[in-house]
């Protein structure tokens, strides 16, 4: 090669470097905005006040925030620096960051993504999933600003959606209290009203009420007989049930005549063997009933009256039963000893009925605490790992679903009814302490005017809470003891009439409350025996459908909190561990279900992200080649219909 050819070339890739390195720099220039331009002269000052050796100190530490990040690798930048003079490790620092900090910004971006995407499945209750899955597809692509305005959109449509949800469950509410329209009929309006919800259309929604209304009002003109019938029919259902109780206890068990319980059962078994009928006689007693009214009156008075009975003698021989299967465990013989009619004095048998079958789950508790004793413990097994698993697009493989286990056709939840607060008392008027009287009295109770103090050591009235035999009671001035709700120090307690201070599970006009170990009134959630309890401002034990903190959960009629596979009004749901009630895909015991919005299992075919899918009558999602209503279809591993 000639020095001339050497000359040009050398030119040629001198002008080619050239328009390189400068369509870099010009590239590089555009993207970095003021704000990073900001950022970077506030880097280089930070650098430059500190010490050399403290500056690549602080850089050192900054390299070390990065997963992945070896000490070789540090070491090799620290290097770099040092080489330079003083006066440029500063800059060289800052030109070192600037890599990192574009690496910062695209892991904060994707996490921010992984996060939102996260709300978007597990938050957003009211918007249906095909859209929720179209919001993840956007944000894949959208920058790190932008994403909050897409929360701010998916928040206000579902307040939007939930306002709806309020409107259809409220009128779906109504429409079950509609009494002359039949069962099949409010099924058919309630597809009619989840049709119209999940499309969104409000409109169609309160037509569909309105036509159920007229239709409700045309059947009450003509249905006095069929109403009376139904009820009727009610009545019976409660009779068949009370009678199947009594056939199922143990009636050869007598019992133990020297606890105490028995002493004070003895007047209740006497009196029910006394009042008690054939079940003939009772259904033929409720024929001769005339009205609605009258049967419904029949039932409260008789038939619920037979039932406490019944629950008490149950509970009783049941506890009986147990106790002499653990003669020598001595925690059990002690709560059989239990006199619970001590703690209800009022004596009516509902109240004894349930403090009875308080008894016996204490009695359970204690034989099962004795089993964990003496049983020998088994080795640990090892823990398992819990990951939380995200809902795919696409569920993986399922086995293959088995024979159907669940009904056809559940139906939805129905909102539950707020609970009514207490009537609490209102403030007596002030007056002053008894007088106190002229013979001492002491460490005794004693009725003044008609109300009832206690008299301590000095012979003066005790007021407020004060401790006699170890038990807790609460007086005031104006009216000495008297059954009631107290409001003190912002807490409420309930005492008995002669003031005992009441702890555990108390039935007050037929609401249920519980109150802990210093008689305080409970509120919100509460375990009790290992079990979940919900109680509401009004500490009244909720029941059915609630929902609580934008999440619906559902409580048994005894006000335990349901979990897992739940029926209710013919139709089926999920609840997780926690309670909370599940929607959208959902593996269980390696079988893939779809939940509704309304969390209501999904039968037959689906749609679901613009793929159709079938689920069997258990719920199932279907895969492979299958047959329905006579035509054979194929399913993909992932349940899609192909």
């Amino acid at each position: 090669m000639t020095h001339k050819s050497k000359y040009i070339s050398r030119f040629l890739k001198f002008m080619i470097c050239s328009c390189i390195s400068f369509t870099v720099l010009m590239s590089k220039t555009t993207l970095i905005n003021a704000q990073e331009l900001k950022q970077a002269e506030q880097d280089l000052k930070y650098y430059s006040e500190l010490t050399p050796e403290r500056a690549l100190v602080m850089f050192k530490a900054y390299l070390y925030s990065f997963d992945g990040m070896t000490e070789e690798r540090v070491n090799r930048y620290i290097n770099q620096i040092k080489k330079l003079p003083v006066e440029q490790q500063a800059a060289k620092i800052v030109e070192l960051k600037k890599p990192f900090e574009e690496r910062r910004v695209r892991e904060n971006r994707l996490k921010a993504i992984e996060t939102l995407t996260e709300e978007i499945r597990g938050k957003f209750f009211f918007i249906p999933s095909n859209v929720k899955e179209n919001y993840i597809s956007l944000i894949q692509s959208a920058p790190l600003e932008e994403l909050e305005k897409y929360r701010e959109e998916l928040q206000a449509l579902d307040k939007k959606n939930s306002l709806m949800a309020d409107v259809f469950l409220k009128l779906r509410e109504e429409l079950f209290k509609m009494k002359f329209l039949s069962q099949s009929e409010k099924n058919h309006y309630d597809d009619e009203m989840e049709s119209a919800y999940n499309d969104k259309n409000e409109y169609m929604l309160q037509s569909v009420f309105k036509r159920a209304q007229e239709a409700n009002e045309k059947a009450r003109l003509k249905a006095p007989e069929t109403l009376l019938g139904n009820a009727k029919a009610n009545a019976k259902t409660k009779i068949e049930r009370l009678y199947a109780m009594i056939d199922a206890m143990d009636h050869d068990l007598k019992p133990l005549p020297d606890t105490a319980f028995y002493q004070g059962y003895k007047p209740f078994w006497k009196q029910y063997q006394s009042m008690r009928i054939p079940k003939e006689a009772m259904l033929k007693e409720l024929e001769k009933q005339k009205r609605v009214e009258d049967v419904e009156s029949y039932i409260s008075q008789k038939v619920m009256q037979h039932m406490d009975y019944v629950s008490l003698e149950y509970s009783a021989r049941k506890a009986l039963s147990l106790a002499k299967l653990y003669p020598n465990v001595a925690s059990v013989q002690k709560h059989l000893a239990e006199d619970i009619f001590k703690t209800w004095p009022q004596g009516d048998i509902s109240g004894v009925s349930f403090v009875s079958d308080r008894r016996l789950q204490r009695i359970e508790l204690a034989i099962q605490e004795y089993k964990n004793q003496t049983k020998k413990p088994d080795e640990p097994a090892k823990p398992v790992v819990h990951i939380k698993p995200d809902v795919p697009a696409k569920p993986g493989a399922p086995v293959k679903p088995v024979a159907p286990v669940k009904p056809v056709a559940p139906v939805k939840p129905v909102a539950p009814v707020k609970p009514v607060a207490p009537v609490k008392p209102v403030a007596p008027v002030k007056s002053v302490l008894p007088e106190k009287p002229k013979v001492l009295i002491k460490n005794t109770w004693k009725k003044i005017n008609q109300k009832n103090y206690y008299f301590n050591q000095d012979g003066l009235p005790l007021t407020g809470f004060f401790n006699v035999n170890q038990k807790l009671y609460y007086a005031t001035v104006e009216d000495g003891t008297k059954l009631g709700w107290h409001k003190v120090n912002k807490k409420w307690y309930f005492t008995e009439q002669d003031g005992l201070v009441v702890m555990g599970w108390k039935k007050i006009k037929n609401q249920w409350y519980y109150l802990d170990n210093s008689g305080v009134m409970a509120t919100g959630w509460k375990k009790v025996s290992n079990k979940w309890y919900y109680l509401g401002e009004s500490g009244a034990m909720a029941s059915g459908w609630k929902k609580i903190n934008n999440k619906w959960y559902y409580l048994e009629n005894s006000g335990v909190m349901a979990t897992g596979w739940k029926k209710v009004n013919h139709k089926w749901y999920y609840l997780e561990n926690s309670g909370a009630m599940a929607t959208g895909w959902k593996k269980i015991n390696n079988t893939w279900y779809f939940l509704e919005p309304s969390g209501m299992m999904a039968t037959g075919w689906k749609k679901v992200n613009q793929q159709w899918y079938y689920f069997n009558d258990s719920g199932a999602m279907i895969t492979g080649r299958h047959k329905i209503q006579g035509k054979w279809y194929r399913f993909n591993e992932n349940g899609v219909w192909l």
